[in-house]
């Protein structure tokens, strides 16, 4: 396989990670906070940070990055709280591994670093 496709798709994996990040909050908010609360995650702005890394938007790279370690790091205050309290840790401990693995993918991937070094044209 071209390591320019394969950085393709693992594009696709942190865009569905993203975009599944975005979703189960407001799909299954029981999971995240009791049945009076509310909880949410801009489905708009993952669906930007998405297409806009598929562009090839430089900045994008970095802002996904930081907004993953941002997700991850208030993920894990909920955690530490809520393990000793007995508070609500399903939902948390789902987002945990699917930001993790954007992280990961952004910082350590091959195939996705190529792709963002190649021209803007997608056919080169």
């Amino acid at each position: 396989m071209n390591p320019r496709e394969n950085g393709v798709w693992q594009l696709a994996v942190v865009a569905a990670c993203l975009l599944l990040t975005s979703l189960l909050p407001s799909v299954f908010a029981d999971w995240f906070v009791e049945s009076s609360g509310h909880i949410s995650v801009s489905f708009l702005w993952t669906t930007l940070l998405s297409i806009s890394l598929f562009q090839r938007w430089r900045p994008a790279h970095f802002i996904t990055l930081l907004f993953s370690c941002v997700q991850l790091y208030l993920a894990y205050v909920v955690l530490s709280y809520n393990i000793p309290h007995g508070g609500k840790v399903l939902g948390f401990g789902l987002l945990v591994p699917l930001h993790l693995t954007v992280v990961l993918m952004l910082l350590f991937s091959k195939g996705i670093n190529q792709y963002f070094k190649r021209g803007n044209s997608v056919a080169a």
